[in-house]
């Protein structure tokens, strides 16, 4: 048996490894709140016979694949200041609280709010909740004339 057989059995071991650390760490969060479970994508890899040697054992690779467009399980929970969405779209926060309505801000499915000692939701990363009123002609939300 050559060195390069054994290659190729070391490659499906690594990748069944991979498979169980994949799936071990999805057990491991199924109660953590916004995570999003991955999946393992095998491959083959195929290689060809070169001069040097008449025999080339192909190997295996895995790659890891978030699920991140799924919509997660909505769960009553004892804050009222909770939320969730249904379907598409997500909370706009941002770690400075101001009325400009340029800056970096960020996007997040996690509806876990605080109110701070000013009555501003927050959430657990410290993040400021934004809003922008919506009028009745239903204008382009991403150009507001103030925030709320």
């Amino acid at each position: 048996m050559s060195i390069n057989a054994l290659s190729s059995a070391i490659s499906g071991l690594s990748v069944s490894q991979a498979n169980i650390d994949i799936v071990s760490n999805n057990i491991a969060n199924v109660n953590t709140t916004g995570f999003k479970r991955s999946e393992a994508a095998f491959a083959a890899l195929v290689t060809v016979e070169s001069a040097s040697a008449r025999y080339s054992p192909g190997a295996v690779t895995v790659n890891r694949l978030q699920q991140v467009n799924q919509q997660g399980q909505i769960a009553q929970t004892g804050s009222t200041l909770d939320v969730a969405i249904a379907g598409d779209g997500m909370f706009t926060v941002r770690s400075e609280n101001t009325l400009d309505y340029q800056g970096d801000f960020k996007y997040t499915r996690n509806g876990q709010f605080n109110e701070d000692e000013e009555g501003i939701l927050q959430n657990s990363a410290g993040m400021f909740l934004y809003g922008w009123p919506v009028d009745a002609e239903d204008s382009d939300p991403n150009n507001p004339s103030n925030t709320t």
